[in-house]
């Protein structure tokens, strides 16, 4: 059930935007993200979770917007990765601690002494 203090709270001048059957389903849905992610940790996916809820009930996104922005995303990832890996490979041919190389570039240990030929 739509709770204003709650869930308008949450939703701030956009409720006004939504219809009182698309309000319910935000409320549905609250539940299942919260229930989903309890966890503090979890605040910036629940958040993002319940962004696309309200951008999904406004017509604002599709599940095709959102698969495209995660595989955009993937890419962004996968490019990220890989410099972070030669960054890291460098710095410990120049000296720098592997395990300090690794851990400075977001990395698995086991990966940069894989990338230096040593596993």
């Amino acid at each position: 059930m739509y709770d204003i203090d709650t869930h308008g709270a949450w939703l701030g001048p956009v409720a006004d935007d939504l219809t009182d059957a698309q309000r319910e389903r935000f409320a549905d849905e609250w539940d299942e993200i919260t229930a989903r992610y309890p966890d503090r940790d979890d605040d910036e996916e629940a958040t993002a979770a319940l962004t696309a809820c309200v951008q999904y009930l406004l017509g604002e996104t599709t599940a095709e917007d959102a698969g495209a922005e995660r595989r955009r995303t993937q890419r962004a990832e996968m490019v990220a990765r890989a410099a972070a890996r030669q960054v890291a490979r460098m710095a410990a041919l120049d000296g720098m601690p592997k395990a300090a190389a690794a851990r400075a570039a977001g990395l698995d240990r086991m990966t940069l002494l894989k990338d230096l030929g040593e596993r």
